[in-house]
């Protein structure tokens, strides 16, 4: 038998389409991304390449879902009792935002750090964070337009969340 969930109204069901439909979003931001970015890259690979590209892609997609959603996952049961599924949708639902908003910063930096870097954003983006002090304005003068972008998706999915 349902039973209608305390104050958000939903069906038991519900859980499962709020993680389903989170790992859609991310797979077609991730996918829209890669496609993107071998756009902008086309004289780096070659045609016939690009199965293997695209399957490689779909993996590391896959995995970087599963990790972004262990954490509502793992709290599932959470869900069982009346006293706590609240507190569970609470919890998933800003760190499915946070994620979101996360990957959507990443995604748009990722065309610049490649120019710069050769290479997807990765450890020296957090090696560089460090030393905010220096970073901060060569960031502002060479990637005016990366970083007021990245800064308007962020501060706009804070307010979302």
């Amino acid at each position: 038998m349902l039973r209608a969930l305390p104050r958000v109204g939903l069906t038991r069901h519900a859980p499962t389409r709020l993680l389903l439909l989170s790992a859609a979003g991310l797979l077609l931001l991730w996918s829209l991304s890669r496609g993107l970015l071998l756009l902008l890259s086309a004289e780096r690979w070659q045609a016939d390449l690009l199965p293997g590209l695209l399957a490689t892609g779909l993996r590391v997609d896959l995995i970087a879902v599963g990790v972004a959603l262990a954490l509502p996952i793992l709290l599932w049961p959470l869900l069982a009792s009346r006293h706590t599924e609240a507190l569970w949708w609470r919890l998933s639902r800003g760190w499915i935002g946070l994620i979101a908003v996360a990957a959507l910063v990443l995604e748009i930096t990722t065309p610049t750090f490649i120019s710069q870097y050769e290479s997807r954003p990765n450890h020296l983006a957090v090696e560089y964070l460090r030393d905010w002090d220096s970073v901060l304005p060569m960031l502002w003068v060479g990637f005016r337009l990366p970083l007021l972008a990245g800064l308007g998706v962020l501060l706009a999915g804070l307010l979302l969340v």
